[in-house]
């Protein structure tokens, strides 16, 4: 009888036991069991259709769920540190860049050949920031997007013991954005204070309106560079603010 009723759960499982198969469900000592007889009084003629699916659909647990994701949160997390670590890399480069065009622009002489190469160099400066700009942009759209469906994924309670931690950490964060973003604005201050001095706008040759356009195009390239250092910043300061102050209502 076990053997009968073993090789019909086991077809069962498989999924191999023809429709049309006569099953019966019975109850032994509180032991729900099946077989191709009727093993009692009580014994029920079920459809096998209806077992297969039943062992073939396995609703998920709340434990399940909550793996899910913490799993899906930890690739999240994985992500937004890539996307975050691009930024960085195109800021140094940008600056890098940036820095190796000015050290190209300053060797310059005083002739209108120098001071065509010169205008030149204003203008692939601007070219660059744009380019960097694009890709930086991108990141940071990624990053809004990783952090949403982060949120639409994150478990509804937490430790009050980690979420305290969480915001002390934050407020550290804040604090070095808002010193890089300060740090930014006097830089930017400084260096087109020094670029209006350079400016040769008491002469009218051509030479001179040369360098006079180049010069104010550096000025427009190094306030865009800045505006961009700072907005990476704001961007993360934001985002952080954000957190802080939902975990301030949790």
């Amino acid at each position: 009888m076990f053997i009968r009723i073993f090789a019909i759960t086991l077809l069962i499982s498989s999924g191999q036991l023809a429709a049309q198969t006569s099953v019966y469900k019975c109850v032994v000592d509180g032991v729900v069991s099946y077989s191709q007889l009727p093993c009692g009084d009580d014994a029920q003629k079920v459809d096998v259709k209806e077992i297969v699916n039943k062992q073939q659909v396995m609703p998920s647990t709340p434990a399940d769920d909550s793996i899910d994701s913490y799993i899906d949160n930890r690739a999240i997390s994985r992500e937004l540190a890539q996307s975050q670590e691009k930024i960085d890399t195109y800021s140094m480069q940008m600056r890098k860049e940036l820095s190796r065009l000015e050290v190209q622009a300053a060797s310059q002489r005083k002739n209108l050949a120098g001071a065509q190469r010169d205008e030149a160099i204003a203008t692939q400066m601007q070219s660059t920031i744009e380019q960097y700009q694009s890709l930086i942009n991108r990141e940071q759209l990624n990053i809004d997007r990783l952090l949403l469906k982060q949120q639409m994924t994150a478990p509804s309670e937490g430790d009050n013991v980690d979420h305290y931690i969480r915001a002390k950490q934050i407020e550290r964060e804040m604090r070095e954005h808002e010193d890089k973003i300060e740090t930014y604005h006097q830089r930017l201050d400084s260096e087109l204070n020094a670029l209006k001095i350079k400016s040769p706008s008491q002469s009218s040759s051509l030479v001179a309106a040369k360098f006079d356009s180049a010069n104010a195009q550096r000025m427009s390239a190094t306030t865009a560079k800045y505006a961009t250092l700072i907005d990476i910043e704001q961007k993360a300061l934001q985002r952080l603010t954000n957190e802080y102050t939902s975990l301030k209502v949790k």
